[in-house]
């Protein structure tokens, strides 16, 4: 696919140096820079496997397994209290 751009002569200029010192030609250089703002598809972006560990889960520095279990203790006595708030 080609797509054509008017641009002034200044951008030109800076589209031709920044090229020039990362030795590819002006139109290697201006694809490279249109497809990395491109948003990314699913299936283009990253892999989970990539970013599998980048952070601690829950962001907190919680172990998992206490963290499931806590969460399933104030879920279970949420739900105690609601049942017992309708039994009345």
């Amino acid at each position: 696919m080609t797509m054509t751009i008017d641009i002034s002569p200044e951008m030109k200029e800076k589209l031709d140096a920044e090229a020039a010192k990362r030795r590819q030609s002006s139109e290697e250089y201006a694809r490279a820079v249109v497809e990395n703002s491109l948003p990314r598809t699913a299936q283009a972006g990253r892999s989970w496997s990539e970013i599998a560990g980048a952070a601690e889960y829950p962001l907190t520095g919680e172990d998992t397994q206490a963290w499931v279990t806590r969460t399933r203790r104030k879920g279970d006595e949420h739900r105690e209290r609601a049942l017992r708030k309708t039994d009345c």
